[in-house]
């Protein structure tokens, strides 16, 4: 009789056994899954962080391009408008003149070492007028 009750000890020991470890891999199953979850969900989230790099860097390009575009025109278009206003206004006398004022104002600068003010720049207009076209 005590080798019954042995047997069952030891019978009902080992489904004891059985059980936890049954138990214990089926909660390591599920640990498994979660930590796989886990990272799948830590790769989506790397991913759309550097989608969202992408999508800067992407949208930095462009507006750098869309800017650049818009100064060249209107460089140009500045350009133009200098050259179409020289044509029609200037004439060789007055460019000649307006180069010797420039001269003159940076020599004058140059001398005193201090920007001039506007009466001292309208006098070496005045000057520069009377000299190349004779005006009192």
């Amino acid at each position: 009789m005590m080798r019954n009750n042995k047997n069952r000890d030891i019978f009902s020991d080992n489904i004891s056994l059985f059980l936890y470890m049954n138990n214990f891999l089926g909660r390591l199953s599920k640990l498994v899954k979660y930590v796989i979850i886990l990272e799948e969900n830590r790769k989506r989230q790397k991913e759309k962080i550097m989608e969202q790099y992408y999508w800067f860097i992407l949208g930095t390009i462009f507006g750098l391009a869309i800017a650049v575009y818009f100064f060249v025109s209107r460089e140009e278009k500045i350009e133009n408008s200098i050259k179409l206003n020289q044509k029609v206004f200037s004439t060789k006398k007055l460019d000649n003149a307006m180069e010797t004022v420039v001269d003159r104002i940076k020599l004058k600068i140059d001398e005193q070492k201090r920007e001039l003010t506007e009466e001292e720049k309208n006098e070496i207009i005045r000057q520069c007028c009377k000299e190349k076209f004779n005006i009192q």
